[in-house]
């Protein structure tokens, strides 16, 4: 038997394609007209993913976000249609290739890295069950081994403490040790 966490540790996803690696991002805005909320929908096999990143605030104001997938869920005792982070209680679960909506992740975030260089991402796994978190995060684990290269070329590093996984900007100080976020030359 092969684990789903033994094999995405083997993997790269390079096999894998991707659902979308072009994305369209909905930003819902603050009363202070801060950017608090950024999402993105995926059609995966029919299935609608929402990849959200919500702004945790930090000092200073950094950019600190937290990231989230989510699918339509039906609850059979209404006929409202919502949206859930539970496997448990997706419409999608074990209808849409794992590996791609993986692949799809990997792309997702380095997308919303590059157009918000925020200071840091959670990308800790959440689930309405607590086994389904620890899950969750150690296939994001593994997902950002594999993809290494990918990160480090795009300025970041996985910090993973304390059962928290975190993808974090490097600075890029000039001489004099500022930090110039928007300075490409940096």
């Amino acid at each position: 038997m092969i684990l789903l966490k033994q094999l995405l540790t083997e993997i790269t996803l390079t096999g894998a394609a991707p659902y979308a690696t072009e994305f369209t991002w909905d930003e819902q805005s603050s009363s202070r007209h801060d950017i608090e909320f950024v999402e993105t929908r995926v059609s995966c096999d029919g299935h609608l993913m929402a990849f959200n990143f919500d702004k945790q605030w930090g000092r200073d104001d950094e950019a600190n976000w937290s990231f989230s997938i989510l699918s339509k869920s039906t609850n059979p005792d209404t006929e409202r249609t919502d949206w859930t982070i539970s496997h448990a209680r997706s419409d999608a679960s074990g209808k849409i290739s794992y590996l791609r909506l993986m692949s799809t992740v990997l792309e997702c975030i380095l997308d919303f890295i590059r157009i918000y260089d925020a200071t840091s991402i959670d990308v800790t796994g959440s689930d309405n069950l607590p086994d389904k978190d620890l899950q969750k995060t150690r296939i994001y684990r593994a997902l950002l081994a594999a993809n290494s290269a990918e990160i480090t070329t795009a300025g970041y590093r996985v910090l993973d403490a304390s059962g928290k996984l975190y993808l974090v900007r490097r600075t890029r100080a000039d001489a004099s040790g500022i930090d110039t976020p928007n300075d490409p030359s940096m």
